[in-house]
């Protein structure tokens, strides 16, 4: 009940740890905080403090903070079990609980920590954990037990560990009982207020208070309780009972071990009202502890008992990180903090940094960076399914906008030029249509048919910059002028080479083109006459490939990525030979992560490989878990799954074909979703030159010592050949400047 991110169709959102919102919603990973939410939180600390497994080591030394003490390194005056080093947080030279005992330091959450120490991010001098809570006002009866108001105590078979009132005794040798009271006054009820092991054993015993008159109704009754368990979750428990004249009836009942922590209990008029229990004139209330078989460390206590009305909290805390909202970030000043705003509509953070974007503008040049950054790397995709197309924010995936509707009639692939013009093929009605980078419509580039264009596929351009169509029904590859769309004629004859059905084209390094034939081959071409050179994937010799789709070279060694829609990979071919190498994409699993029906490969602006998962069995997308990807992302040399780069049900794409890469247009040319200019003037890029471009981008980036345009681990051994044996790098790596290993521009290699 923390959040709806289990369900697909529910409305995006951000969730923290351990949540689903990374696996739902567009954004992935980049829609979840790195944070407990608050009640995970809790739940984790209540059941870390009743692990006798865990270990203390507050001055993480790697030692057991009693190891540390019993063996003299560190001292522990108060024999609390805390080496001192450790209980000092306003470095004042005094213990902390000393502080708090004298009256030097506020405790107001009876934490044993004092106020100054812990977060209070509104000035107010009080806890920030504290203003989440509801106060009490006009308080009718409060018993910090430092005076004997009454209360009386009965036996109920306990051999030991009867309640009284007193300071805790804490005996240096018995690390169950209390350190100290909860409220600072000095005294509380406990249980049996002596050296050794005084728990409470073999029973229960009870304390009952005086009577408490409640007859003005509408009030509430809180109290701090102190309960250390070795067997949480059992009947070994404090239980609270009230009685309004009519009999007794419980009201709270807490079984879970806090550890050496007090912890508060509120019981407000609804808790009365469900319980059946009137507010009378005449109330009591009894708390029991009791030890049940077998028999285990039981240690309470009762503190700070008060009733009254209650006030509302001083602040709230919507988002559950335990900070309060009046002190998160607010950047358009609308009274409703930015967090609030992006969960109610995450189209307001579409790079999922949980920053609103109409804040994030890097410059001051009141243009924001989203905008700025001129769709750099954004990619437009293309569907079986719908009659538009739709564009996806660089990096995170979010939808950005959908295209005008030109009436695609199935599309099957999308190419876009240097100069950003983007060109979709559709299948049912034999166009190729054009849009402009903000997905206006501009018209049809190919008329229905034009040329001979019949079933239109995949799409490349030649060297002279033209447009090559492969056309499925004519079994051939058709050029048009890339200025006018107008008919150059075939590139490809009809049949050239045995060719069939042609969907895939792409150049090859040696400046071929290769197109896939649906007899499950991948033929070779002239790449400036078109004329048939060889087969280069053979039907026997092709690994399994049924019904190929997309083409992809390998910038890293050459070799061939081949879609193979009816298997379900993406194949990969030797780049001399078309010899079978293996099966590229690696992960996922028959009902999660499945690359079910690979259509469209791209090479990223980082270098990684993506895939686009068609999915067409079915009615619509399976849900292959609450990911549903839509499109991929592999490293380019394991083929090893990254992420799903597009998923979710709010991506509003179904049955995704052709996609590709809007250029950078000069504004991120390192793919980090800053602009290049805010990178230089904060000094995350370096621009030696003073060009304007981040030196990262320039050619020879320090460091690349392999040449793929990265610095990562895969240059350190490149490194240490180029500082051991500098001849042998040069023939290893012919492309590549070895001064790109000069990192502090002194010359050398170092």
């Amino acid at each position: 009940g923390l959040e709806t991110c289990d369900d697909e169709n529910s409305q995006p959102q951000r969730g923290s740890i351990m949540s689903y919102c990374g696996q739902t919603f567009t954004g992935g990973t980049s829609n979840m905080d790195l944070r407990f939410h608050a009640v995970v939180q809790l739940i984790m600390e209540e059941y870390i403090t009743s692990r006798t497994c865990v270990v203390n080591d507050c001055n993480q030394n790697g030692i057991d903070d009693a190891i540390d003490i019993s063996g003299g390194a560190s001292p522990d005056v108060n024999n609390n079990g805390i080496p001192d080093e450790c209980e000092d947080c306003n470095g004042n030279g005094v213990l902390d609980d000393e502080d708090i005992r004298t009256g030097f330091s506020p405790d107001l959450n009876g934490n044993g920590i004092p106020d100054e120490c812990e977060p209070d991010c509104n000035g107010n001098n009080i806890p920030d954990d504290l203003d989440f809570l509801p106060s009490i006002g006009n308080i009718l009866f409060h018993d910090n037990f430092e005076t004997d108001m009454g209360w009386i105590v009965e036996n109920l078979g306990a051999t030991s560990g009867d309640w009284e009132r007193g300071v805790p005794i804490n005996d240096p040798n018995w690390a169950h009982d209390p350190i100290a009271d909860s409220d600072g006054s000095g005294q509380c009820l406990l249980t049996e207020n002596a050296p050794g092991n005084t728990d409470v054993d073999g029973g229960a015993t009870r304390v009952t208070s005086p009577e408490i008159d409640m007859s003005a109704g509408g009030l509430t009754l809180t109290y701090d309780y102190y309960l250390k368990l070795t067997s949480s979750g059992t009947e070994d428990r404090i239980v609270l009972e009230a009685n309004d004249g009519s009999g007794w009836t419980v009201l709270a009942t807490h079984n879970t071990n806090g550890g050496l922590a007090w912890r508060n209990a509120l019981i407000d008029p609804g808790v009365f009202a469900a319980a059946g229990v009137s507010q009378t004139a005449t109330m009591r209330f009894r708390f029991t502890i009791n030890d049940d078989n077998p028999q285990s460390i039981v240690e309470g206590g009762i503190d700070a008992v008060i009733v009254g009305a209650v006030l509302p909290p001083l602040s709230v805390d919507l988002n559950f990180n335990n900070v309060p909202d009046e002190c998160e970030p607010d950047c358009d000043n609308d009274g409703t903090m930015d967090y609030m705003q992006i969960q109610a509509d995450m189209s307001l953070d579409l790079n999922r940094n949980a920053l609103l974007d109409g804040c994030e503008d890097c410059d001051g040049d009141t243009v924001t960076d989203l905008v700025e950054l001129d769709q750099a790397h954004n990619i437009w995709i293309a569907s079986l399914e719908h009659t538009s197309i739709r564009e996806y924010l660089a990096k995170f995936g979010t939808l950005t906008r959908v295209s005008d509707d030109a009436a695609i009639a199935e599309g099957q692939d999308l190419l876009i030029s240097s100069d950003r013009r983007t060109f979709v093929t559709s299948k049912l009605d034999n166009r190729v249509l054009e849009f402009d980078a903000a997905g206006s419509y501009l018209g049809n580039f190919v008329a229905p048919g034009g040329g001979g264009l019949s079933e239109p596929a995949g799409m490349t351009f030649a060297p002279s910059g033209n447009l090559l169509v492969a056309s499925r029904n004519t079994n051939s590859v058709i050029e048009y002028d890339i200025l006018t769309g107008g008919p150059l004629g075939d590139f490809v004859a009809p049949g050239a080479g045995g060719l069939v059905r042609p969907f895939g084209l792409a150049f090859g390094p040696n400046g071929n083109l290769f197109v896939t034939s649906s007899d499950n081959r991948v033929l070779e071409f002239d790449g400036m006459n078109g004329s048939f050179v060889r087969v280069f994937v053979s039907a026997a010799g092709n690994g399994g490939l049924a019904e190929p789709r997309g083409l992809l070279f390998l910038p890293t060694t050459g070799n061939l990525l081949v879609a193979s829609r009816d298997t379900n990979q993406v194949l990969e071919y030797e780049a001399g030979s078309g010899a079978f190498v293996r099966q590229f994409n690696q992960g996922g699993t028959s009902n999660r992560l499945t690359l079910d029906q690979p259509w469209g490969l791209r090479l990223g602006p980082e270098g990684d490989v993506y895939v686009s998962r068609a999915n067409i069995q079915g009615p619509g997308p399976d849900p292959l878990h609450l990911s549903n990807p839509r499109v991929y992302q592999f490293d380019v040399v394991s083929g090893f799954f990254l992420r799903a780069y597009i998923l979710g049900v709010d991506s509003g794409i179904l049955h995704p074909t052709g996609f590709d890469f809007i250029p950078d247009a000069g504004t991120d040319c390192n793919f980090n979703q800053v602009p290049d200019n805010c990178d230089i003037a904060s000094g995350f890029s370096r621009d030696l030159n003073g060009n304007g471009i981040p030196d990262e981008c320039e050619p020879g980036l320090p460091g690349d010592m392999n040449c793929d345009g990265r610095f990562d681990g895969a240059d350190i051994d490149p490194f240490f050949l180029a500082l051991g044996d500098p001849a042998a790098y040069t023939l290893q790596f012919p492309n590549c400047d070895i001064a790109n290993g000069d990192m502090n521009n002194d010359g050398r290699v170092d």
